[in-house]
């Protein structure tokens, strides 16, 4: 089993996954984070707080992403971290809207896993590549 973190993730949260989830730092083209068992699969995983996933779907780059990341991989997930009251520049009808387009993206495109922190994120993480 290989957890490989993206080399463009702050300094503390590639080392919060090298001391946690014994991980590799590398330049990833898509995701932050890859799950590569012993046969070859690969699960690719893209993290986004509340705010970030906010700004990039506001300004459509969260689309373009998503494209991007289920064309790398056969199994991608995105990852949203902490909650929707940590978006600060958005009214209740826009919030409620990128919860939609998360709903839509879950059920036709690929699974959207809500957690709390990036250490709940590193605990799903763990626990899938134990699958």
């Amino acid at each position: 089993m290989k957890i490989i973190v993206d080399s463009k993730e702050s300094a503390q949260n590639k080392a919060t996954c090298q001391m946690l989830l014994n991980a590799t730092i590398e330049n990833l083209p898509e995701g932050d984070i890859i799950v590569e068992n012993d046969d070859g699969k690969r699960w690719v995983f893209e993290r986004k707080t509340w705010g970030d996933a906010y700004s990039s779907w506001q300004s459509k780059r969260m689309q373009e992403q998503i494209s991007r990341l289920v064309a790398s991989a056969p199994r991608t997930f995105l990852i949203v971290e902490g909650s929707p009251r940590d978006i600060f520049t958005a009214n209740q009808n826009q919030v409620r809207s990128l919860q939609q387009f998360f709903n839509r993206v879950s059920s036709e495109v690929l699974p959207v896993v809500y957690t709390e922190s990036l250490d709940e994120t590193i605990r799903y993480i763990r626990s899938h590549s134990l699958r």
